[in-house]
């Protein structure tokens, strides 16, 4: 599904300085990665690296991405739009930026379909939109497909926002810190709804959290980054019981407990 060697990225306005640096690893299909590591660390950009959203001439790139036998940074803006939407889609930290604030819910859910779908009817686009709404968990489509962001919850906000990732049934779902801005009900539930996506589709997805506590709970395999490299990686539980490397520890040692004492 996605194979990332030797990746590098050094960003023009600061030259000698690698964002990311030397950065390998691999995702089966199916496959739920959890990308661990603090602000800064290098995960966000690995993430706008693998899909798509780092402006080229404001970048050096070194390495190799390949998602599903295509690769990413040896080839053209239209090649890397033809798979954004359709092979792979993205789920950003805040949904309120994410979504245009005078465009209707219904709309920007249909985006993608829109795009790599123009034969499509608009009859057939706002019935997929609301099976994607249905799908995304999210009650009284109908209406909701009327109404604006501004109207919503910030958890509704997001299960639009995954709604309009999941309508052309990607392959990989890239989420960058998807419930940082969520309460944590909100954020179990968010949790919940991307571990049956990724059940019942079958959809492979790269998690990106600084919360290991979060990650623990989602994914099957788990990389952490410090200062744009990898630290350590391995089987989620393996890494949360047995952690190798004292940053992970650090982490770790962050996450709140019912029975730490203060």
């Amino acid at each position: 599904m996605l194979d990332v060697k030797d990746l590098k990225v050094e960003f023009l306005s600061r030259p000698g300085k690698m964002a990311v640096d030397g950065v390998s690893f691999h995702m089966d299909d199916g496959e739920i990665l959890g990308l661990v590591g603090e602000s800064g660390s290098g995960k966000s950009v690995t993430a706008r690296a693998l899909s798509g959203l780092l402006v080229k001439s404001q970048v050096n790139y070194q390495g190799t991405i390949t998602i599903d036998g295509r690769e990413m940074l040896d080839t053209d803006r239209e090649s890397i739009r033809d798979l954004q939407g359709t092979k792979l889609a993205v789920v950003f930290q805040e949904p309120m930026t994410a979504l245009d604030p005078v465009m209707k819910i219904g709309p920007q859910v249909e985006e993608a379909l829109r795009v790599h779908h123009p034969e499509m009817s608009a009859e057939e686009m706002r019935t997929r939109a609301l099976e994607a709404m249905k799908q995304a968990e999210l009650y009284d489509v109908e209406q909701l497909y009327d109404k604006y962001p501004h109207t919503l919850s910030g958890g509704m906000l997001q299960r639009v926002c995954i709604a309009a990732a999941i309508i052309s049934e990607p392959s990989l779902l890239i989420a960058d810190e998807p419930t940082t801005a969520l309460d944590v009900t909100t954020q179990a539930h968010i949790i919940a709804l991307l571990k049956r996506i990724n059940k019942e589709k079958g959809t492979s997805i790269l998690f990106i959290s600084h919360n290991l506590a979060v990650v623990h709970a989602l994914c099957h395999k788990i990389i952490v980054m410090q200062k744009g490299k990898i630290v350590e990686h391995g089987n989620v539980e393996d890494v949360y019981t047995n952690p190798q490397h004292q940053y992970t520890k650090q982490l770790l040692a962050a996450i709140p407990r019912r029975d730490k004492r203060y």
